[in-house]
């Protein structure tokens, strides 16, 4: 059987990427399997987690390396997150909305690679390749055990309202108030409620001996916003979580809708 083992090429670095076809409600039992593998490779420079619903469940992992030999190192990944499926293989069945979906669903427990459009991420998210890193370690400890839509966009409105957490808040608060979404028509006090006390939550509570991590994220994104300037960098940094996290285009407004509330009740 011929292997699929194309990868990009980036100067003397390759990037590589795999897909952990998994249910969603068992994502929890993988992940952090995932997670101290990926750790544990000193041969992987960098990797990211984004999670996925097209053609079946799964988790898609991007990981970068300086590797010489980029096969042996994409054959040996490959082996091992097989072994890590075969090891604690989930017992549910991978449910796709037949209705949406062109092609069948991959099988579950399957490891496939260069399942997905590569050349995508290399345009839209492999520029914030560092902050897409910190931000999958975060991911990992926040979500814990629920990777539920809802907990998702939990954890995206938690990001989201770190990302505010800038020296140059000011100019981030005229950008919000800007922001063309629908305002809220609801009654969303708890949610202002929730967001204040994300603003307010003490990040070395919150990640106690991953501080630092949190600490290099928002470094980054602070060199992000003075490279491209607040406005640019926030909409980049939202939409990449939004696809690590893989939130629907509908929480997604909903989540920076809120946001926005909350800049304006922050003001008044």
């Amino acid at each position: 059987m011929m292997m699929n083992t194309a990868f990009i090429q980036d100067g003397n670095k390759t990037w590589h990427c795999f897909s952990i076809f998994y249910p969603q409600n068992e994502w929890q039992h993988i992940l952090p399997l995932l997670n101290t593998y990926m750790m544990s490779k000193p041969d992987i420079y960098q990797y990211m987690f984004f999670f996925s619903h097209e053609r079946g469940e799964h988790i898609r992992v991007i990981i970068s390396s300086y590797t010489k030999d980029a096969v042996a190192l994409q054959e040996a990944v490959h082996q091992a997150l097989s072994e890590v499926v075969e090891r604690y293989p989930s017992r549910a069945t991978i449910l796709v909305d037949c209705d949406k979906e062109l092609w069948a669903n991959h099988a579950a427990n399957t490891v496939e690679r260069n399942g997905f459009e590569f050349s995508y991420y290399k345009s839209y998210n492999f520029p914030y390749n560092m902050f897409l890193n910190l931000t999958t370690l975060l991911i990992v400890r926040l979500l814990e055990n629920d990777y539920s839509e809802e907990s998702r966009t939990s954890v995206a409105l938690y990001l989201y309202t770190q990302l505010c957490h800038s020296m140059q808040m000011a100019s981030l608060q005229n950008f919000l108030h800007s922001l063309s979404i629908p305002d809220c028509t609801e009654n969303v006090e708890e949610e202002m409620q929730l967001i204040s006390s994300y603003w307010e939550s003490n990040p070395q509570e919150e990640f106690s001996s991953d501080i630092a991590i949190f600490h290099f994220w928002n470094k980054e994104k602070e060199c992000i916003y003075s490279i491209m300037g607040v406005a640019a960098g926030f909409n980049a940094l939202t939409y990449n979580i939004r696809e690590q996290l893989d939130i629907t285009s509908k929480s997604y407004s909903y989540a920076l809708s809120l946001l926005k509330a909350w800049s304006i009740h922050m003001t008044k």
